[in-house]
């Protein structure tokens, strides 16, 4: 993977969204997806950056990662899902919860983990935070490489799990 990555955020949410102003401030090409249509104050954040606001059935890639921040007991649909895209099937993916490890999905793919350390119920996740957090990255070898080269290029610190 370049320093530079096309990179799909699934969650328009407050860590989607801070995550995909992260990955842009430091170079990445942004798309976000959000599978329901976002309130007017997250459309109005992104008016105007060159985050790519997707809120379609399903966004189309090319992409060189994917990463999920929807609800922990959303993860292994919306991950059945966007592992269903044809241009996504062998992108490495990873999720941002603290609660669940790696993912098996339908077909046999496993989604990895790459979370900011810190609660997510937390009322400041802001991208300052993202910027100073470090990243737990756990899941098979190729994930595990490719989002800790996508963490230390934004700055921040990867951290990988016990067992890698």
């Amino acid at each position: 993977m370049s320093s530079t990555s096309r990179l799909l955020i699934v969650g328009a949410g407050k860590v989607g969204t801070n995550l995909a102003r992260l990955a842009q401030s430091q170079g990445h090409t942004v798309t976000l997806w959000n599978p329901q249509p976002l309130p007017i104050d997250v459309q109005g954040a992104l008016e105007g950056s060159p985050i790519a606001l997707v809120q379609k059935r399903e966004a189309t890639g090319p992409f060189d990662l994917v990463l999920l921040a929807v609800s922990d007991g959303a993860q292994a649909d919306v991950a059945d899902l966007v592992d269903r895209w044809s241009s996504t099937s062998e992108v490495p993916m990873a999720h941002t919860s603290g609660s669940l490890g790696p993912i098996e999905l339908k077909s046999g793919r496993v989604v990895g983990v790459c979370h900011p350390a810190f609660a997510f119920p937390t009322p400041n996740i802001t991208l300052e935070r993202l910027q100073t957090a470090a990243f737990l990255i756990d899941g098979p070898d190729t994930t595990r490489t490719a989002f800790v080269n996508l963490i230390d290029s934004w700055g921040t610190t990867a951290v990988e799990a016990p067992g890698a």
